[in-house]
């Protein structure tokens, strides 16, 4: 397998290895894998990989990605289906994982693109803090301040995603156009948010399907 190492330095957000290529594509898949530079004492959720979408090149209103984070309490990996919608970062609700791994496991993650969501959505699947738009029907959760989905909302969004691991669809997200192919830059690592960045160099091992 063809793997390249991207390494964030200590006090960094993006790798070294920071060239992106421009991508057209219905659907993406990676391998990855972490060592023990993933032990990270944090409860947020870092960018793995993705795509720009609906010619949004700044990713912030239209993007698929996968992200991750440690788990202190069980040493595992956890990892994350999420999209960004109008300026909305949008999870599975109370951030639950889509999958977890062991350090040095591989494992393949995909996405893909759809032209139509699915009549309806799990309940209470989505969340988020409502950075951008706000998106109807939605509604404040009064434990956490997120914005839950309801149950009937496929026809409220025009396409969607399907993410897999290891070829086992594990989650379906909104998209916000219907177009074959996703086109923009591809997303690669990213610690962090804001303000946060690495506390030590973190090596993320990625390789093409």
């Amino acid at each position: 397998m063809d793997w390249k190492q991207f390494h964030i330095p200590e006090g960094r957000q993006f790798p070294t290895e920071n060239e992106a290529d421009f991508i057209k594509v219905k659907s993406l898949t990676k391998y990855v894998r972490f060592d023990d530079s993933a032990r990270i004492n944090t409860t947020e959720i870092n960018k793995l990989f993705g795509t720009s979408d609906c010619n949004d090149w700044t990713h912030t209103d239209s993007s698929a990605r996968w992200g991750w984070r440690y788990n202190e309490g069980t040493s595992k990996i956890e990892l994350f289906a999420y999209v960004e919608y109008q300026g909305n970062h949008l999870y599975q609700h109370n951030f639950t994982p889509d999958a977890v791994i062991d350090l040095n496991q591989t494992a393949k993650l995909s996405m893909v693109m759809k032209k139509s969501g699915p009549n309806s959505y799990p309940s209470s699947l989505f969340s988020t803090n409502l950075n951008g738009s706000p998106i109807v029907g939605s509604h404040r959760d009064p434990q956490t301040g997120d914005a839950v989905f309801e149950t009937t909302l496929g026809t409220a969004f025009p396409g969607s995603y399907d993410f897999f691991i290891n070829d086992k669809k594990v989650n379906t997200l909104p998209r916000v156009c219907n177009r074959e192919l996703a086109e923009g830059p591809e997303l690669l690592p990213f610690f962090g948010g804001v303000n946060r960045v690495a506390p030590h160099e973190i090596i993320i091992q990625i390789a093409p399907n």
